[in-house]
C-alpha cells in the first residue's frame, strides 16, 4: 500500500569522540552489511492499518581505536537512496518526503515521483537532503576501554541527529559496543544503538495515502534500529 514517508536514511552520520588527544597509531573499522545476518539499519513507521518496515542496504563510515584500543571516534553514513521498503512507489514517496526542500517544491502537495518511481535529478523538485547525519557530541556515561573480548559495554550519549536539513539533539542515547576476537587475532565490533525519532522534530511531511473517501497516514513516531558489525579496516591514518 504506497504511502510517502520516511526514513532513516539514514542516510546515516554517526560521530563518537572521547578525546583530542593525537595518536600516533590509529586502527580503523569500517561497516560490514552481511545478508544472512541482522548486521544493518532497520526502521519501522506505524501507520493506520499496521507498520511500515524497511532496511537500508548500504552503511559509510568507520569506528577508529587508538594502539591501545581506546575509542577514538565513530562515524557512519547511510543514504537514503538505498532505504528500502520492499515497495517501490512507497520508496520513492519516502524519499519525497525526507529529502525535499519543500519550500520551492510542488511537494507535499503533490507527488513528484514518475511512473519509474524515481524524483528529478535536478529542479526543485530533486533531493536537496540525501543524508541523514547523527554525530556524538559527548558521553553522559563513557564506555570502559579497553574493549574486553566478549563483553556488551553500555554507553550514553548525547547526540545530535540531522534529517531533511533540520538539527536536533538526542539526550542520553544508549549505545552499546561488543568486541569479537577470532582464532587469527582479529578484532571486529558490533555496535548496537535505538533511537526513537519524531517527524515533527525534522519538518517531515507524509503525504497520506487516498483510498476512496479515506487517507491512511502513518504515526509521527519512528524507530531507527542499528546494529552494524564493525570489522577491519585497510584505510590508515
Amino acid at each position: 500500500m504506497p504511502f510517502s514517508k520516511f526514513f532513516i536514511g539514514l542516510s546515516f552520520a554517526l560521530t563518537a569522540t572521547l578525546t583530542t588527544t593525537s595518536f600516533a597509531a590509529e586502527k580503523i573499522f569500517a561497516p560490514q552489511l552481511k545478508s544472512d545476518t541482522s548486521s544493518g539499519v532497520r526502521f519501522s513507521v506505524p501507520y493506520v492499518a499496521g507498520v511500515h518496515k524497511g532496511t537500508a542496504s548500504r552503511v559509510d563510515g568507520k569506528l577508529v581505536l587508538d594502539e591501545n584500543d581506546q575509542l577514538l571516534r565513530a562515524h557512519f553514513e547511510v543514504p537514503i537512496g538505498t532505504l528500502s521498503t520492499s515497495n517501490a512507489t512507497r520508496d520513492c514517496h519516502m524519499r519525497e518526503a525526507m529529502g525535499i526542500d519543500y519550500s520551492n517544491s510542488k511537494f507535499p502537495a503533490d507527488h513528484v515521483c514518475d511512473s519509474d518511481n524515481k524524483t528529478p535529478n535536478e529542479g526543485p523538485d530533486s533531493i536537496a537532503y540525501p543524508l541523514v547525519i547523527l554525530d556524538f557530541t559527548s558521553f553522559e556515561k563513557a564506555p570502559q576501554t579497553p574493549f574486553q573480548d566478549g563483553v556488551i559495554n553500555e554507553s550514553l550519549v548525547k547526540a545530535t541527529i540531522q534529517i531533511h536539513g533540520q538539527t536536533r539533539e538526542l539526550q542520553a542515547l544508549p549505545v552499546k559496543i561488543q568486541k569479537t576476537t577470532n582464532s587469527a587475532g582479529i578484532s571486529s565490533f558490533r555496535v548496537i544503538s535505538k533511537m526513537p525519532i519524531s517527524l515533527k522534530d525534522f519538518s517531515i511531511t507524509v503525504k497520506p495515502f487516498t483510498f476512496g473517501p479515506l487517507k491512511i497516514g502513518v504515526d509521527d513516531k519512528v524507530t531507527v534500529d542499528l546494529d552494524l558489525l564493525i570489522a577491519p579496516s585497510v584505510e590508515t591514518k
